[in-house]
Order: C-alpha cells, then structure tokens, then sequence
C-alpha cells in the first residue's frame, strides 16, 4: 500500500545488511545515533525504523488460550541520529468470548496485521 502510492521507498534487506557490515553498526535492533548518521549516509535513506517484538505466540490463562503479539518500533532521524518517533502496539490476547466460550481467539496472522496496522496508523496520523 505505501510502496505503490510512491511516498515511501524501503532499500532491500540486502543493502541494508551491506550497510551495516560496513559502517560497523554493533547492535542493529538498537543503533546508537552516530551509528544511524553513518548507515544513513552509506545507505542514502533519510531515517531508519527499528524495533523488537516483544511478545509473539500463545497466551495461556487456566484452560483458555489466544495468540497475542506486542511490537515496538521507533523511527530515528538520519541527518541528527535522534528518534523522531517511536510507538508501540499490543493485540490479541484473552478476551471476555474467550474465556466464556473458548475458541482460542483470532489467528496469528490476523493478529499480527491488526498489530502492524496500528503502528502504521500511529505513523500517518
């Protein structure tokens, strides 16, 4: 969706791998900001998102389970290596159907889409 619009480019995982091989980037899930100006620069992108999933699979409450994803993602400006904006989302999980009428909750991908589509919402609005 925002690839075909043209207002975003994202650089294919395999220059970005060279990047950081390159410029020497220690922990790429949590570039420093003089790491993120060098990368930047080597890979000729404005910013760089990171983030870690914190929480992926199923969630277990007595006999009741349901997938559950938790992601944090932050966006960090090239030019000054400062994060310009950072978010977080957590769905799925053991809701009130579930726990009286069982069912496992939603699929993990539907649970992940919905994860993924907050965070870009955060992002756009």
């Amino acid at each position: 969706m925002l690839l075909s619009t043209g207002s975003i480019y994202v650089i294919p995982p395999g220059e970005v791998a060279k990047g950081i091989a390159t410029t020497g980037v220690l922990n790429p899930t949590a570039p420093t900001g003089e790491e993120v100006i060098k990368l930047t620069n080597a890979i000729k992108a404005n910013a760089v998102i990171t983030g870690v999933v914190k929480e992926y699979g199923e969630l277990r409450s007595g006999t009741t389970s349901a997938n559950i994803i938790s992601l944090s993602v932050q966006m960090i400006e090239g030019q000054t290596g400062r994060i310009v904006w950072s978010a977080s989302s957590t769905k799925g999980g053991i809701g009130i159907k579930d726990r009286l009428f069982g069912g496992g909750g939603e699929p993990m991908n539907t649970v992940t889409l919905k994860a993924v589509n907050d965070l870009l919402d955060k992002l756009f609005k």
